[in-house]
């Protein structure tokens, strides 16, 4: 199995992933940055994650 390196589009860091996970990175991990898919690793796809769940939550003193 052959292991190819992909680069995270946001923080830069290179990922080293089989093609299937390449694959996984680029469908599952992006997010539309300016406009443009951008490919992410997962730590930074996790933190996209967190910070869409914590926006969703009830402001505090808002019913």
């Amino acid at each position: 199995m052959k292991v190819y390196m992909c680069a995270c589009e946001r923080c830069g860091k290179e990922v080293p992933v089989t093609l299937k996970g390449c694959a996984r990175m680029v469908l599952r991990n992006s997010a539309r940055i300016d406009g443009k898919a951008r490919a992410l690793c997962p730590e930074c796809a996790e933190s996209l994650r967190a910070w869409f769940l914590a926006g969703a939550a009830k402001p505090e003193g808002r019913e």
